[in-house]
């Protein structure tokens, strides 16, 4: 028999063989110096380093972290005993290879000397899920709460969603509607129509600020919540809105269509939910009246 595993209690080596067994990272950090003294098994794969090379390398080698910010870490675990500390970092392999990592680290005293026991999982492929639940999330939000035609927001996120950021701020609508939208379907057909309502939407867009919105409120209507602004901006808005359109005829497959629109405006304070619609009903009520002062072709 071996007289170094002989001189060995057979807990340890029960217990040795029990961490060298396990699929997680086992480090044991001295306090004193910040060097690894242990790595189990499960190390060598994911560092690449095997167990021996593992024996004195200092732990800012593996979290990459400003050194600053791995003994702040350290710290933190030092005053969390006798509990355990869980944190997310970076971490690196021998090759170089980054990776995001979960430590759960408990302070360790042995003999009278203090060390780091931290058990470190490997959080890529959860990282990878996250983003792809995350891309799925915004993709079905997309087509819960976006016009599959145009691509402006529908009625759904402008009740549901935004409505509740509007609570106890000023705000600007305008309801838009194309004039003889169902002329132009007659004409062009509904390919034609449904060109024009998509580019209404991309030139109007163009003339808005980030932080305003249009929504599809229904056809060929649509709605603009525009933040912060007097009478006077509004109307030059609204204005602007009806220069680019008339001044940009949209190419169909069935000829150049050339459109006009008619916007009704009005602004005032969403104090509470049916602020938002008693706005809406009156821009519409000054697009009605403006539509019906024209002379009839």
């Amino acid at each position: 028999m071996d007289k170094n595993i002989s001189s060995v209690p057979p807990s340890d080596i029960f217990f040795g063989e029990v961490l060298d067994m396990t699929h997680d990272c086992l480090l044991l950090i001295d306090l004193n110096s910040n060097l690894i003294v242990y790595a189990n098994r499960a190390c060598e794969a994911c560092y690449g380093y095997n167990q021996e090379e593992f024996m004195g390398i200092p732990i800012t080698q593996l979290n990459i972290n400003e050194p600053n910010k791995v003994f702040r870490q350290i710290q933190k675990v030092i005053k969390k005993a006798p509990e355990s500390h869980r944190f997310l970092t970076i971490h690196a392999s021998k090759d170089g290879r980054k990776f995001p990592v979960e430590v759960i680290s408990k302070l360790a005293v042995i003999s009278g000397r203090r060390y780091l026991l931290s058990h470190v999982t490997d959080i890529t492929r959860n990282t990878k899920i996250q983003a792809r639940i995350n891309n799925l999330i915004r993709h079905l939000s997309n087509q819960a709460y976006r016009d599959y035609l145009t691509g402006a927001y529908n009625r759904a996120y402008l009740y549901e969603v935004y409505l509740p950021r509007l609570i106890g701020r000023q705000v600007g609508i305008l309801v838009l509607d194309i004039d003889r939208f169902k002329v132009i379907n007659e004409i062009y057909g509904h390919e034609g129509g449904d060109l024009v309502l998509k580019m209404i939407v991309k030139l109007a867009d163009s003339c808005l600020r980030k932080r305003d919105k249009i929504f599809r409120y229904g056809g060929d209507e649509f709605v603009i919540v525009i933040h912060d602004t007097e009478s006077s901006e509004l109307a030059s808005i609204a204005d602007r809105i009806k220069d680019v359109i008339a001044g940009t005829p949209i190419i169909s497959p069935q000829g150049k269509v050339c459109c006009s629109v008619t916007i009704g405006k009005t602004k005032g304070y969403i104090v509470e939910s049916k602020d938002l619609e008693s706005l809406i009903i009156t821009a519409d009520g000054e697009l009605m009246k403006i539509k019906s002062l024209r002379p009839k072709k």
